[in-house]
């Protein structure tokens, strides 16, 4: 019966973490997954930039280049409309200003809803024309980009206008650009990286774009082969636990009795001093990596000579084990209460500043003497102690901060017993 019920122990404890590790994994796949799409779509958004301003470098050099032409010069000079139209392409223009009378005249056209790039050309009599030529459009920008940044990947390419999609997949037009980050459109949320591109007014942004349920789509396989290895893990574990019950039952009894005697004090309950130097340690390395404080309080029984003096060592005993239980009351779950030998005690309190150890050592203090023990013939001893109070890092490492509650402890005593002093003496509850 024993032996069943370690087997269902150990399949009931092991099952917790390997769903937790398995949880751990998919996890892990999942934000890998996503982290590596979010690197594909950053690098195809910049990408697609690039070549978006390849296009825009393309179009000033246009502009130079016809400012600069001998045949556009002659025809601005003379300032003759059928010279200029002859050299525009489409989406350029050439604007000549007002001069001796003849108005301001304009050939040419841009393309609607593009950034134009403007060149001044001028002449020894001042500005001669200006020249504007349009930057491709939107979908010619997206197509070249694609062909550049996203070859072989489901990922699309989007041009945003302030927050709205005005170019790019059908499904995705009309789409708003949100403050998560991700376009919404249609009803779906879509994951997004943006580059800004020079040039438009209002802001106009390439934006890579991919269906926000793909970066786990190809995780799938992993997943199985996690699962099939958890499971295979799991019976495993069965086969040991069931051959190895008994033994196991053994090596586990040995292992709580020897350490329950090594870190434990047999009569109080509380932490010998090994155990108590052990989290010294533990607690103090804590402290230092995080800066937080930490606090010692050492107490020791007033007149505890007299006591078995006058009682005898059984009522010495069940006053040790009293003021243990009363300290153990005013101290939290994560701190430990320690017997470093005789009649004195160690309260370590991580998370505590100077302050609150002084409130816990009064609260342990004026209960252990308000309530007093309780003899085994029904009467009741009241009995005191004194307590010394130190912290970290006032106190610079564990020789110090024991070393300083020690002397907080030895003041108490010299002041008359029966009471919590500070390592600084300055303060006593």
């Amino acid at each position: 019966m024993l032996r069943a019920r370690l087997i269902v122990s150990i399949l009931v404890a092991a099952l917790l973490p390997f769903l937790t590790a398995w949880w751990i994994a998919n996890t892990y796949v999942d934000q890998q997954s996503k982290a590596n799409a979010d690197t594909r779509l950053t690098f195809a958004a910049r990408s697609a930039a690039r070549e978006a301003s390849t296009l825009l470098a393309a179009t000033r050099r246009r502009a130079v280049t016809l400012a600069r032409s001998r045949a556009f010069q002659r025809a601005a000079a003379n300032r003759s409309a059928r010279g200029l139209r002859r050299l525009l392409r489409p989406g350029e223009t050439v604007t000549l200003p007002a001069r001796k009378g003849a108005p301001v005249l304009t050939v040419g056209r841009p393309i609607p809803g593009v950034p134009t790039v403007s060149v001044v050309v001028a002449s020894p009599g001042g500005r001669l024309a200006t020249v504007a030529v349009s930057a491709p459009t939107a979908a010619t920008i997206l197509a070249r980009a694609r062909a550049a940044a996203l070859p072989g990947t489901p990922d699309a390419l989007t041009l945003v206008r302030g927050a709205t999609v005005t170019a790019g997949p059908v499904s995705l037009l009309r789409g708003a650009l949100g403050s998560d980050g991700k376009i919404h459109a249609r009803g779906n949320a879509y994951r997004a990286e943006t580059v800004t591109l020079p040039g438009y007014s209002p802001a106009a942004r390439i934006a890579a774009v991919a269906d926000g349920t793909y970066p786990g789509d190809d995780t799938g396989p992993l997943r199985e082969r996690l699962a099939l290895a958890a499971l295979i893990s799991l019976f495993s574990i069965v086969l040991y636990a069931a051959a190895l019950a008994r033994p196991l039952l053994r090596g586990l009894s040995r292992v709580a009795s020897v350490a329950e005697q090594a870190m434990i004090d047999p009569l109080t309950g509380a932490s010998n001093r090994r155990g108590f130097e052990r989290a010294l340690r533990i607690e103090l390395d804590r402290s230092t990596r995080r800066n937080h404080p930490l606090a010692l309080v050492i107490a020791d029984l007033d007149d505890f000579k007299l006591v078995n003096d006058e009682h005898g060592h059984t009522v010495g005993d069940d006053v040790l084990i009293t003021l243990a239980e009363r300290l153990q009351d005013a101290v939290r779950s994560a701190d430990t209460v320690a017997r470093l030998g005789g009649e004195e005690f160690a309260l370590l309190l991580p998370e505590t500043d100077l302050a609150g150890a002084l409130a816990v050592a009064e609260r342990a203090r004026s209960s252990f003497e308000r309530g007093g023990v309780q003899l085994r013939n029904g009467s009741t001893l009241t009995v005191t102690a004194s307590f010394g109070v130190a912290d970290f890092p006032a106190s610079r490492d564990g020789a110090a901060l024991m070393q300083d509650a020690d002397n907080a402890l030895y003041n108490a005593k010299r002041l008359g017993k029966n009471r919590v002093i500070a390592a600084t003496g300055a303060v006593a509850a």
